[in-house]
């Protein structure tokens, strides 16, 4: 099935903005991935990653933005149904949560680099220990490194 014209409108406006070149074949394979979602939704999550993407988006994750706005969308109509059933204004329900926030490529790029960071400051850590360079003061610790000696003196031994 090709892509209908609205989306190739939208996803060349995507691209533009975004710096991208399109090819057809590209084209064709975003619109292959993309093609069961509803049109209302494809193009308000075409529409989510044009304001929120700082790189060209895959297609899971405009499946992703597509996907957030059905949830919000069935919360509100819940939202609605409960007022009606109850005979009450919308306004006197509690109010709905603010659906999760899409994480940007910059905010993910950011937390993978401080669990990165974090990690290699670990291992480090562990290498000046291991190495002798750096003593913990605690029992434990004189009980770690009397292993590790003790590892290291039979692994010796067996060689």
């Amino acid at each position: 099935m090709t892509p209908d014209a609205e989306f190739i409108k939208r996803f060349l406006a995507l691209a533009e903005v975004m710096g991208e070149t399109l090819s057809d074949v590209r084209i064709a394979g975003y619109w292959s991935a993309l093609d069961d979602l509803t049109p209302d939704d494809l193009y308000a999550a075409l529409n989510d990653a044009l304001r929120t993407c700082t790189f060209f988006p895959k297609p899971a994750e405009i499946r992703h933005r597509a996907i957030a706005a059905v949830d919000v969308r069935r919360m509100r109509a819940v939202h609605e149904f409960e007022a009606r059933r109850l005979d009450t204004e919308p306004a006197a329900l509690p109010a709905l949560p603010e659906p999760a926030p899409v994480e940007s490529d910059e905010e993910r790029i950011a937390r993978e680099a401080r669990v990165d960071a974090g990690w290699n400051a670990f291992l480090d850590k562990w290498r000046e220990f291991a190495k002798g360079t750096i003593h913990l003061d605690t029992e434990q610790a004189a009980r770690t490194r009397e292993q590790i000696d003790a590892w290291r003196a039979e692994q010796q031994g067996s060689s």
